[in-house]
């Protein structure tokens, strides 16, 4: 064996032992390990505001973000400096509380140590209850959660770390970028759109109300649930999407590459969903108009309520289930060229239906 070859295998033995020790000392809480420094070094600061807040500015490194509001006269920050390793900057100027952490350049030879963060450090922004104003949150690497706030704007982003936000009142724009993290809502009431993006992880919103809503995954599910809104779109291209309990003034779309859209217990003006590869499933739901298409699964139908049209494409899948109404009440054109169908071409309705499978059957009743 060489001599290089000996060096890495030695290399490579000290590194499992440093883990395994890290293993035990966190008792397996694996999360303990953080992209910061050595805790020995870290001081803690308070900070108490000293004029009215208006606004806040957080751009944090590598620690867990709060923002909250609490029975506090003025804004405060409680924070931790890693000595020697970073810098932060607290600022109030014309209203706006700022917050940046910076990492201290050691030149091209830097070394960066695991960290065994035992007593999970954070930052924390308390504000007074009657805060409002826009809030801007932004973490390289490390969670953001925000809560309890009225009348604010939030523009929040992760690059590495998940965001939680919750019981927000009255607010405007409400904007959550995630690069890699799950995104989590709770409780939203805005008079502007809520726009929420994930590149690698999940998204899940409940309870919201606003103009537009809309809830992207590049690489993880979307859940929607009592929704309430003007317009929503839902999108995946790689995991389920899932809405229920949603009331649409207009257009309700869920779009996914490879996975299934349900959506259910819902009210829209006009109903689309697409998958390239899962099935789609409508129940209790209702729409002035409804389309679904399918290029690889079937579409399944549990007492859709269609005012007047419905068009449903498979592909390679089957469509059935159950419309509300009767069958004379739809003039229906069907085509399948692989797959048997229960219904007969008709021109009797006022309603339309069009259903098509190029591998599956056709199989719809009416209640």
């Amino acid at each position: 064996m060489s001599k290089s070859s000996r060096i890495a295998l030695l290399a490579i033995g000290a590194g499992i032992i440093l883990i395994g020790l890290g293993f035990i000392l966190t008792r397996g809480n694996m999360k303990a390990f953080a992209s910061k420094k050595a805790n020995a070094a870290r001081t803690k600061y308070d900070y108490e505001c000293t004029g009215k807040i208006t606004a806040v500015d957080l751009e944090e490194l590598y620690e867990n973000a709060v923002i909250t509001t609490g029975d506090v006269k003025n804004a405060t920050v409680t924070y931790y400096v890693y000595e020697d390793q970073d810098v932060v900057n607290v600022d109030e100027s014309n209203g706006t509380l700022s917050f940046t952490r910076e990492e201290i350049d050691k030149g091209f030879f830097k070394i960066q140590f695991f960290d065994f963060d035992f007593e999970g450090t954070k930052t924390v922004i308390t504000l007074p209850k009657d805060f409002e104003g826009p809030v801007k949150a932004h973490a390289t690497s490390g969670s953001i959660d925000i809560s309890d706030l009225k009348n604010s704007s939030l523009d929040v982003k992760t690059s590495s770390g998940s965001s939680r936000v919750e019981n927000i009142e009255k607010s405007d724009e409400v904007s959550i970028i995630s690069s890699s993290g799950s995104i989590k809502v709770n409780g939203i009431t805005s008079t502007g759109d809520v726009t929420i993006i994930s590149s690698s992880g999940s998204n899940k919103a409940s309870s919201v109300k606003c103009k537009d809503f809309s809830s992207t995954a590049t690489s993880g599910s979307v859940t929607a649930e009592d929704i309430e809104c003007d317009n929503l779109s839902t999108k995946s291209s790689s995991g389920s999407v899932k809405v229920a309990n949603a009331t649409v003034k207009n257009n309700l779309e869920t779009t996914a590459t490879s996975g299934s859209v349900r959506v259910t217990e819902s009210s829209a003006q006009d109903l689309k969903s697409r998958t390239s590869s899962g099935s789609i499933n409508l129940g209790n739901t209702s729409a002035d108009t409804a389309y679904a298409e399918c290029t690889s699964g079937g579409i399944r139908l549990e007492g859709l309520d269609v005012a007047k049209s419905a068009e449903f494409k498979s592909n390679s899948g089957s469509v059935g289930g159950s419309l509300k109404g009767k069958e004379s009440d739809f003039s229906i054109v069907t085509s399948t060229t692989s797959g048997s169908c229960n219904l007969k071409d008709s021109r009797e309705g006022d309603k339309k239906l069009d259903v098509s499978t190029t591998s599956g059957s056709i199989h719809i009743k009416f209640e």
